[in-house]
């Protein structure tokens, strides 16, 4: 797909180029292990600009129609594919000549969106004939989206500043660090060098992007996943603007954010190439532990650590430790055990102090050896180089958003009781 949206205005060797690029991406690579709709939604935005590309040249009914089924079942797929009509209408009224047809224009601009709305009460009915529940639904998921309702997954997004949140803690991470160099680069030129004879094609990518981006990157709830929709297209910035062999240093830092980003993608696969880490963790415990021992883990991770069949395991509620009352109890239950295991960041890394002071002040009295349990097994498997057992380098990646590796690779800590 990305190939044949770049052939639309580059080379078949950049286009090549580019479709290498978007299967080297880690966050793609991650989302073909999941089971989110952005997924589908990645696919369905790329070829709605592939389609959308050839009303440039000449707009018409027959293009219309197939847009127009494919732009339903991306609403119908989730609602937010509501603003991938943007792209076809904008593709309608800057295809050529510009300020000629315009009756026409507005005519299957009303046709598109007609038929994309019809299609997707076709292929979700549902969302019609139980009507009710299905705003209930949207009203519930757009409450938690917006930082109305609060839930325990959400809570990293606490005081987080929207754009410098997924460029610092997702694009890096999930899209690349090379590949955000020369993303950034392809935008400047784009910007400050156009190309006369490809500017229509860019700016309706650019569109895509655009629409996408801002409309969920100002959302209280910023996961990895709701910008995997753009990873694809936003290879083809890199080659936006003039041709880079005009200018040297440009094609230069061009190249080496390239093979940066081949060396990041390389290694992010070394995760897929061992064990999973909870399964590695679970072995431990279950060869290093005596059967039969307490041991409090924490509730609501993906993967329960430790195998309940062999230990006495102790889970309580640390998300509403927030009060002397809930101490009590908890309290109680650090006696008990003899072991303690973090499954991952999602508790100590996401409660602020000033929202949480008591669960914030465990976890620093437990990583300050004050409560009398001694750190002595972790288990990670960040992105690096491996061979055979030994370590040559790792990139910890822990710092990223939190479903980046608490889904896929968390780090895993364990404790005795001194």
């Amino acid at each position: 797909m990305i190939y044949k949206i770049a052939r639309r205005f580059r080379t078949q060797k950049i286009a090549l180029l580019a479709a290498a690029l978007t299967s080297l991406i880690p966050g793609l690579i991650q989302a073909a292990h999941f089971g989110t709709t952005e997924s589908l939604l990645g696919f369905q935005l790329s070829l709605i600009v592939l389609l959308s590309l050839s009303l440039l040249d000449k707009i018409g009914l027959k293009k219309i129609i197939p847009l127009s089924l494919l732009l339903g079942s991306s609403l119908a797929t989730k609602a937010s594919g509501l603003v991938f009509f943007l792209v076809p209408l904008a593709a309608i009224f800057l295809s050529q000549p510009l300020k000629k047809n315009i009756s026409q224009k507005i005519f299957l601009a009303l046709v598109t969106i007609l038929i994309g709305i019809t299609t997707s009460a076709f292929l979700a009915p549902y969302q019609l004939l139980r009507f009710a529940e299905f705003k209930k639904t949207i009203n519930y998921e757009t409450e938690i989206a917006r930082g109305i309702q609060s839930v325990f997954y959400t809570r990293q997004f606490d005081k987080t500043a929207p754009i410098y949140f997924q460029f610092t803690k997702i694009f890096p991470y999930a899209f690349g660090w090379g590949l955000t160099l020369v993303v950034f680069l392809g935008f400047s030129q784009f910007l400050v060098k156009p190309n006369k004879k490809t500017f229509y094609q860019e700016l309706l990518i650019m569109t895509a992007l655009a629409a996408w981006f801002f409309s969920n990157a100002f959302l209280f709830t910023k996961w990895t996943r709701f910008m995997i929709p753009i990873f694809p297209l936003l290879t083809l910035v890199v080659f936006f603007g003039s041709s880079v062999r005009t200018n040297k240093f440009r094609s230069g830092l061009i190249w080496g954010g390239l093979i940066f980003q081949l060396g990041q993608s390389l290694f992010f696969t070394q995760i897929y190439r061992q064990p999973d880490v909870r399964i590695q963790a679970n072995a431990w415990l279950n060869k290093n532990l005596s059967p039969g021992v307490t041991v409090l883990t924490e509730p609501r991770n993906v993967g329960r650590l430790p195998d309940s069949r062999y230990f006495q395991v102790i889970e309580p509620d640390l998300y509403s430790l927030n009060s002397p009352q809930a101490l009590v109890p908890f309290a109680k239950n650090l006696a008990e055990a003899e072991y303690l295991i973090i499954p991952s960041r999602r508790l100590f890394a996401n409660h602020l102090f000033e929202n949480f002071p008591y669960l914030a002040c465990y976890y620093k009295l437990l990583f300050d050896n004050q409560l009398g349990f001694t750190k002595i097994k972790e288990f990670s498997a960040p992105p690096g180089l491996k061979i055979g057992q030994k370590v040559i380098f790792s990139l910890p990646d822990e710092l990223a958003e939190e479903t980046w590796t608490v889904f896929d690779h968390p780090v895993i800590r364990i404790f005795k009781k001194s």
